[in-house]
């Protein structure tokens, strides 16, 4: 205001009366603020006063808007302040105010501290806050802070009250008008306030910013360095690669912009890293700790294959050089104190004591991963077994104390232990180890370490310091080395040994396929009272008078040791003994033998098969020992490991055989003086002596003869029913008089404290009632029979009557164990013998009541039988004793007799599971009143519950059943009985039929257009009964529980599992899934393997309808269960080549070939998993590698797979299309891994411009020049990619290729550094007129003789230049 209200006191003094103006005004467009000058004011309308002005608001309106302030005219602080103050904020017209915002009438700042009188700009629109310490100058002109209406008026006419936070982003935005040490003061200030650095904003600009410096002062952006407190930064030793020590206080605030940690290390400079250890420039000390953190970030890395495979010959690791503590002093120590190459390393903690003196050793217990990728744990060439294994020996041999010189006990057992880990090493190679170079340390007196070659060695399956070597000429190797070791390594048993020259023993058992045979005969010897029956039938076959049963409850605790097998052990408990006085001839010994052979068929006077008979005791026991000691073993694993015959046959006749038997103890122990047994001592025995040790619950249940064990209620239970018959068994017998059953308690030590329960005898009258000779029936009989002629009957009648005394004694100690009556009763059975047609062959037989004839009824007549049976039941009260336990019902259809016990009720819902043919159900008179039907129920007739084993029974039939959906309603009825039953039951149940084929598999479904597991295997053919014809044939499977899944997994693992079927045959109950998982079915848990095998087989069958819903269900499960199992991810790496993803249009693709970005598609080749809709599958993703961008190296391949695709032939221009967007991936691949990759330019092959495939050496791009081509191969025109690419490609122009062709190089040019030598010439020559004097000067020197200057301001083309 100085300066205008001087220029209007000028013009006022001059003429009072005159004024001068501008009719330009300042909104005028053609006004010039530059040159407008004064106008001037009325001295009346204006007066300058120190201090505020005394101007009307109007007058002050209308004034300002009419003149403004010419730039060169300088204004005072008072000036500005008077003119500010005379504002009247509240009547601003908008024009004005308008105006005003143009005038410069604030003083600015750009410096904090440092104020400008002078205006820098015309217009402020700035207001900062009130700051001092602001590191630089500021980005734009600001306010100057001084009152409250500086603010004000400033605000009313636009001005803005900026925040720290918008200074400082202000500032970032201009940077480029920064020096780079200012950014960096400007970014430590910003990092030393909290408060900015939660600002998002100012974040993103300082993750751009390169203000971080390095250890050697380069500067870099946040994310390209390291945290220095990084667990694994010894990695980067010697990699400048971390910040410089004054922003380790910054350190929480750089992480927050992008410092990383140490495994985010891209995969080329990790390289780097490792190939960098070897750098002169680190210590021994730093390459130590380098090495050690490298391996540790290898460990945490997804992409560690790839860095194992390009650094595998890298010499980066340091072995473990200090021998284990358990290590021999004398065996050398391979692993050398420097850096070593992974390739030449294995685990230190699998292979210190098998391979230390040959391989350098690295400790990887901590490193699994980068252990797999070395083959750390892989086994090398046997050679280093067998090298390591001869050192060990030398070592040995070469030292009087052993190898470890630790004192004797210590060394011995250290040498073994160390033997030990190389033998179980070898345990694999054993064949191609020479048999004389495998040694064995082997057992001897004084337990000193003693090596001897494999083959003078054999193993026990327990302590054999009961044998000398003189006994077997071998040598028992050492309890150190473990059974299965032995074998393994080929080391023979003792019993193989026992075997040879066949002096001590003779393979012996019965020689069928045993255990499946003796399983279905079983089903004709019942167990129970038939055992002893057959027995005792035997007995008398071999002339015995004399029968005697033993139940011994002994464990035998001190006969466990010394035993021929190991296996034997479980035998050694309680047992039934059966004695009696014959002795075996050897034909005897060979029918034991045979398996049903009718080995008495061809002896009329025996009455039983032996080998038929002897079978029933396997359903006691599964191994059967007799006289002469002969051991059975139909399961070929309780005489050892190596026994490859049912039994052995143990001979006490030579010197040698008789001297080693006798050392068996346990063996024999429970025999000893058992009915006067001293073999061991006395080489013979007058007799027949059996053992038949009880079958447990466990050999039940692993037993492939008969799944029924037996405790002690069960053999008082048989006890009872053999003291019930012991009377009717003498009946017949030709030569056994005498039965006696004795009891062993579990608390006696010795045979002779056997209990006498009870006895039966037979004592024959004084005469035969009808026949004088003194000759059984059956010589008798026999003597009808033509032996000559095969034994046809020579037609003579026979008849005879004999008469027995049955008398049965029974002790307290009987009714003690099988509840049996004390006393004695004697009973006279007089039998009837005939021979002959019609009549005469009628029985005949007396019967002194009806309580004796049900043991006798199935050799009546069927009417009388029956009669008699209905008789009792109607009068059961007065039989039910002798009704119980005696197959006497008639089933349908053709009568087969059935113990009551055995039968079930017809109309009962365990009935469903069984038809007719079973017969199990009585005939019809036997059921028809209600009366009949109660006793039998009474008597044990099924109508509720079934034993286990039936119900076992019931599934195995199955497999018999002709029709298929009879075989199906089975089924269902099988799985509806046990889902009705308690939890017991249920278990009872599931255990016996998890491994039987019962349950039926669905068939392939109509609309089911692929492979279909079900259909593999088909069980049963679809035949169908009389009572299903009405039935469509369908082909059944049936198959193991185990075998099975639900069917609401059909959609998921159909083509390859078996899927249960619950919806086929009559009856369709809903069964639980409780009782499918007791059972064995898969009823929750989905294998990933199969499901993604069920993607595997749709890859291979054509694209159908409903395959993207049906993979995309796979797919969504495939999710869950990875988010509910993340462990279960690594079941997934298998399957990455697999063509399992499916795409929209392209079908099945492999994993490798799908990146994550939509940004990344080259279809049909390439495939974005965003594009392709299979994103949302994160885990899936993730489990399969699908990483965001593509591999480098997959791309690569991807391209040069074309060559083989194409060939010769030419390609279609969409082809090449699609070549060009493939190498343009490639680039932007290697761009954005900024990995250094480079394609060979021999490999790598692009289309010309005919379409034919070219190696890029040969190709050039064109240009545009108007060069001709000639000879030149150019891309073709529809490769499009940048020229960035084709000369990362190493493509150069036609131009450029055109003119290597037609030139030759030359050498031109100064011969010193040009840069710095013309920088110091343009010293000494400024740019002036002496250009031209120096090309004068220079064309004298040359001998022109006339020079001239042309300026050519033409415009020359540019399309055919060289470059």
């Amino acid at each position: 205001m100085a300066s205008i209200g001087h220029a209007v006191m000028e013009k006022n003094s001059a003429s009072p009366n005159t004024s001068f103006t501008d009719t330009r005004l300042p909104d005028d467009p053609e006004c010039d603020h530059r040159c407008f000058t004064r106008g001037l004011f009325q001295p009346s309308q204006y007066v300058c006063q120190r201090g505020t002005p005394v101007l009307p608001n109007t007058t002050c309106n209308s004034t300002i808007s009419c003149y403004h302030l010419p730039p060169q005219v300088k204004s005072s602080n008072v000036e500005h302040e008077a003119l500010i103050n005379a504002i009247d904020l509240n009547t601003l017209q908008p024009d004005v105010k308008k105006f005003l915002a143009k005038l410069n009438i604030f003083i600015s700042v750009r410096e904090c501290g440092n104020i400008k009188n002078d205006c820098v700009k015309r217009v402020i629109y700035i207001i900062p806050p009130d700051l001092v310490d602001f590191p630089v100058h500021f980005p734009v002109a600001i306010l100057k802070h001084q009152t409250t209406r500086h603010q004000q008026l400033a605000i009313t006419l636009g001005a803005e009250l900026v925040s720290k936070e918008k200074l400082c982003l202000l500032a970032l935005s201009s940077r480029n008008t920064y020096s780079e040490g200012e950014m960096c003061k400007l970014a430590s200030y910003i990092l030393s306030d909290n408060n900015l650095m939660t600002n998002t904003s100012i974040c993103q600009w300082l993750k751009v910013l390169r203000f971080v410096s390095d250890v050697n002062g380069v500067l870099h952006l946040p994310g390209e360095l390291y945290d220095p407190k990084d667990d694994d930064i010894d990695a980067l030793i010697d990699e400048d690669l971390t910040p410089s020590h004054r922003f380790h206080q910054y350190l929480p605030s750089l992480v927050k912009l992008g410092l990383k940690k140490v495994i985010d290390l891209p995969q080329h400079l990790l390289i780097r890293a490792i190939t960098n250890v070897q750098s002169p420039s680190i210590n021994t000390e730093e390459k130590t700790r380098k090495s050690l953190a490298l391996l540790r970030v290898l460990e945490q890395r997804q992409d560690y294959k790839a860095v194992c495979m390009a650094v595998r010959d890298v010499a980066f690791v340091y072995g473990v050089t200090v021998k284990p503590s358990d290590y021999p002093v004398h065996l050398g120590w391979e692993t050398k104190p420097h850096l070593l190459t992974p390739t030449s390393l294995k685990s230190y903690s699998k292979y210190k004591d098998v391979l230390g003196s040959v391989i350098q050793l690295v400790d990887c217990s901590h490193l699994p991963k980068v252990a797999k990728g070395f083959d750390w744990n892989m086994d090398p060439d046997t050679s280093n077994f067998c090298d390591h294994f001869r050192n060990m020996i030398t070592a040995y041999q070469s030292s009087t104390r052993g190898c470890f010189e630790m004192n004797a006990e210590d060394n011995v057992h250290q040498d073994r232990k160390m033997v030990v880990s190389v033998l179980e090493k070898l345990d694999k190679y054993v064949d191609d180890i020479p048999p004389s170079e495998l040694l064995l340390p082997v057992e001897n007196d004084d337990d000193s370490l003693e090596l001897v070659k494999k083959e003078l060695c054999s193993y026990s399956d327990q302590h054999c310091d009961w044998l000398s070597s003189d006994d077997l000429e071998v040598r028992i190797v050492h309890k150190c080395i473990p059974l299965k070791l032995a074998q393994s390594l080929g080391v023979k048993q003792l019993s193989q040994h026992l075997l040879l020259g066949g002096e001590t023993m003779m393979e012996w058992g019965q020689n069928e396929q045993l255990t499946t045979s003796l399983n279905n005969l079983l089903h004709q010897y019942r167990d129970g009272v038939a055992i002893m029956k057959e027995l005792v039938q035997n007995a008398d076959d071999a002339g015995a008078t004399t029968v005697s049963f033993l139940y011994d409850e002994r464990q035998n605790e001190g006969a466990r040791t010394r035993l021929l097998s190991r296996q034997l052990e479980e035998c050694q408990g309680p047992a039934l003994w059966a004695y009696n006085d014959a002795t075996f001839t050897e034909d005897d010994f060979k029918n034991l033998r045979k398996l049903g052979g009718g080995t008495k068929e061809l002896q009329p006077t025996k009455i039983g098969k032996f080998g038929f008979g002897f079978c029933s005791v396997y359903n006691l026991t599964d191994v059967p020992s007799g006289s002469s000691y002969v051991i059975f073993d139909p399961h070929l694993k309780y005489l050892g490991h190596e026994n490859k015959t049912p039994g052995l046959r143990y001979s006490f006749e030579k010197e040698k055989t008789s001297r080693i038997l006798s050392k068996l103890h346990g063996q024999f122990k429970p025999f000893n003086e058992m009915f006067d047994c001293a073999f061991q001592d006395t080489k013979e025995y007058d007799g027949t002596l059996f053992r038949f040790p009880l079958r447990t619950p466990l050999q039940a249940e692993r037993s492939e003869i008969c799944k029924i064990s037996y405790e002690r209620t069960d053999m008082m239970q048989l006890l009872h029913m053999l003291w019930n018959v012991a009377g009717q068994i003498l009946i017949f017998t030709q030569n056994v008089k005498e039965i006696k059953v004795f009891h062993l308690a579990s608390n006696t030590s010795t045979p002779t404290e056997m209990k006498l329960l009870f006895e039966s005898s037979s004592v024959p009258p004084n005469e035969p009632l009808l026949n004088k000779e003194n000759k059984s029936p059956l010589k008798k009989v026999n003597s009808l029979f033509r032996e000559h002629s095969g034994f046809q009957w020579n037609g003579k009648v026979y008849q005879d009557t004999t008469m027995v005394n049955i008398n049965v004694k029974s002790f307290p100690e009987g009714k003690e164990i099988c509840e049996n009556k004390v006393g004695s009763e004697s009973v006279t059975w007089i039998t009837s013998w005939h021979s002959g047609k019609g009549r005469l062959c009628r029985k005949a037989e007396k019967w002194s009541s009806v309580n004796s004839s049900m043991s006798r009824q199935k050799w009546m007549e069927a009417k009388m039988r029956d009669g008699l049976t209905l008789h009792m039941i109607d009068h059961v009260d007065a039989y039910m004793e002798s009704l119980q336990g005696v197959a006497s019902i008639p089933t349908h259809p053709y009568g087969k007799l059935r113990d009551p016990r055995d039968l079930i009720c017809p109309k009962s819902q365990v009935a469903k599971m069984y038809s007719e043919s079973d017969e199990r159900f009585p005939q019809d008179k036997f059921t028809q009143t209600s009366n009949r039907c109660d006793v039998l129920l009474d008597l044990g007739m099924k109508s509720k519950t079934i034993p286990a084993e039936w119900v076992k029974e019931r599934a195995c039939s199955l497999v018999q059943s002709v029709c298929s959906q009879c075989a199906l309603h089975r089924s269902s009825e099988i799985l509806y009985y046990m889902a009705t039953q308690d939890e017991e039951k249920q278990n009872a149940i599931a255990s016996k039929l998890k491994t039987l084929p019962f349950l039926p598999v669905i068939i392939k479904p109509l609309k089911w257009q692929y492979a279909w597991k079900g259909d593999e295997n088909m069980s049963k053919q679809s035949k169908l009964c009389s009572s299903h014809t009405s039935h469509i044939e369908k082909t059944v499977t049936f198959t193991n529980p185990s075998d099975l899944y639900s069917s609401h997994f059909k959609e998921l693992v159909g083509s390859t599992e078996l899927i249960l079927s619950l919806n086929q045959g009559k009856n369709k109950y809903k069964v639980q899934e409780s009782v499918l998982d007791k059972l064995g079915v898969t009823v929750d848990y989905l294998p990933l393997k199969s499901v993604i095998e069920q993607l595997v087989v749709f890859s291979n069958a054509p694209l159908l309808d409903k395959i993207h819903a049906r993979c995309h269900a796979i797919y969504e499960h495939l999710e869950k269960v990875l988010k509910c199992q993340p462990t279960s991810a690594s079941e997934l790496h298998n399957f990455q080549n697999k063509k399992i993803l499916l795409t929209k249009k392209h079908g099945f693709v492999e994993p490798c070939l799908f990146a994550l970005s939509s940004e990344h598609d080259c279809a049909p080749d390439l495939f974005s998993a965003s594009i392709e809709g299979l994103d949302k599958y994160k885990l899936l993703m993730n489990a399969l590698d699908i990483t965001t961008n593509f591999l480098f190296s997959v791309v690569e391949k991807t391209i040069l797979s074309k060559k083989e695709t194409w060939g010769e032939e030419k390609l279609s221009d969409e082809a090449v299309s699609q070549m060009s967007k493939l190498v343009g991936e490639l680039f932007k691949v290697s761009f954005i891994t900024l990995d250094n990759n480079q394609v060979s330019s021999q490999s790598l092959h692009l289309p010309d411009t005919r379409g034919y495939l070219q190696p890029v050496n040969k190709l050039c791009f064109d240009d545009g020049s108007k060069l001709s081509s000639g000879n030149l191969l150019c891309v073709h025109h529809n490769f499009k990619v940048s020229k960035g690419i084709l000369k990362w490609l190493g493509l150069v122009s036609k131009t450029q290729k055109r003119l290597e062709g037609s030139s030759h190089r030359m050498h031109f040019g100064q011969n010193e550094p040009l840069t710095t030598r013309l920088r110091n010439i343009f010293q000494d020559y400024p740019y002036d007129s002496g250009i031209m004097k120096e090309l004068l000067q220079n064309a004298d020197d040359s001998g022109a003789t006339e020079i001239a200057f042309i300026i050519d301001l033409r415009h020359l083309p540019t399309d055919t230049l060289f470059d």
